[in-house]
């Protein structure tokens, strides 16, 4: 088997910059989706490729060390030729010179059995991001049969030729046809050789190392809501800002859906006479219950009340300053933080300690 045909090679590539395609429609919600979309898509692509080369080179390294210790054993024990056929085949993996179907000498039976496994461990990698690649187009799938639907109904025809090519490419792509029944068929095949494959001690057989976990993809638009700015007090140009802030939250993950997410949120107003002075006006926790992959969800924190007057002599109160939250998953993991102003987001540990109402100083 050529192992580099297992190798997924996309011809998907760059965002197409649909401003010049079609002018008229350069300022379409519609084709700014399209373009997030895809970027997200390519995105997704590019970092189940590098995991996979990340995933290969670990394997390599780990197959060298366990040969290079095997060949030293067999030296001591005075075998040359078993020692010299080690390091040869070590050699050439350190290279990227190995040849799967014709390695070369193999004489021992350590080194015949540890082909036949590093063989299956780097199909099994190879499988697994054919696997997520085809999971990755399905998600795009959907998205655009979405998309398409949406440009139809707008009227926007010109874009919605476009979304349906990119769909077209999609569902003929080769990988993409093989579904992942085939892919599931090949991967359990591959992990049985691994597993089946006889193991020479004291090397350890070569095994696939799991994909790490990918940092989280989430994006966080925070506004104010001012319900009323209104006159009242001890003097006439008292105000009375009512606010509440609207916090929209977006996944941005081709594959991964969040079954729970915690959101924590600080609001804070600054002293109209010490701008060192600081007061906490609410704290918050929300509980998202599910971010699927792809979706939004709006949350409104609870209402409150600065009291100020900024003119003239008799300033006094507080005036809105801004805020800080972090988004946490179902573990107090802490996975997204954003503040304003963005220098916030380093007074984490003391905010966090100060209770709604309390004055304070950064």
């Amino acid at each position: 088997m050529d192992m580099k045909a297992i190798s997924i090679k996309h011809n998907y590539r760059g965002v197409i910059y649909l401003c010049f395609l079609l002018p008229g429609l350069l300022f379409s919600d519609l084709v700014q989706k399209f373009q997030t979309l895809k970027a997200g898509y390519q995105s997704a692509l590019e970092q189940t490729e590098s995991q996979t080369v990340e995933q290969l080179s670990q394997l390599d390294q780990k197959c060298v060390q366990a040969l290079n210790h095997a060949a030293t054993e067999f030296r001591e024990k005075g075998n040359l030729g078993f020692y010299l056929e080690l390091r040869t085949y070590a050699e050439l993996i350190e290279r990227h010179q190995l040849n799967p179907e014709n390695p070369g000498k193999m004489e021992s039976a350590y080194l015949q059995d540890f082909h036949k496994n590093y063989l299956a461990a780097r199909e099994n990698i190879l499988i697994q991001e054919q696997e997520k690649t085809v999971q990755i187009m399905q998600v795009m799938q959907n998205h655009l049969k979405s998309l398409v639907t949406e440009t139809t109904q707008a009227g926007e025809i010109d874009l919605a030729v476009l979304v349906k090519a990119d769909l077209l490419k999609i569902e003929t792509d080769d990988v993409f046809q093989k579904g992942v029944e085939n892919l599931e068929a090949a991967r359990i095949a591959a992990q049985n050789a691994q597993r089946n494959a006889y193991v020479y001690q004291p090397p350890v057989a070569p095994t696939a190392r799991p994909v790490a976990t990918t940092k989280p993809l989430l994006d966080v638009d925070v506004s104010k809501k001012s319900l009323a700015q209104l006159v009242g007090g001890a003097d006439y140009d008292d105000k009375i800002q009512r606010i509440r802030l609207l916090i929209n939250v977006r996944s941005k993950e081709m594959l991964r859906d969040y079954q729970q997410l915690n959101l924590h949120v600080w609001a804070f107003g600054q002293d109209v006479l010490n701008r060192k002075n600081f007061r906490m006006q609410i704290v918050e926790s929300l509980e998202i219950d599910g971010l699927p992959r792809g979706h939004s969800k709006e949350i409104e924190t609870k209402t409150f009340d600065n009291v100020f007057d900024d003119n003239a002599y008799a300033k006094f109160g507080h005036k809105f300053y801004g805020y800080l939250l972090i988004i946490e998953d179902k573990d107090g993991v802490e996975l997204f933080r954003k503040a304003s102003p963005s220098r916030m987001e380093g007074k984490l540990e003391k905010i966090r300690s100060i209770p709604e109402g309390k004055d304070f100083e950064l």
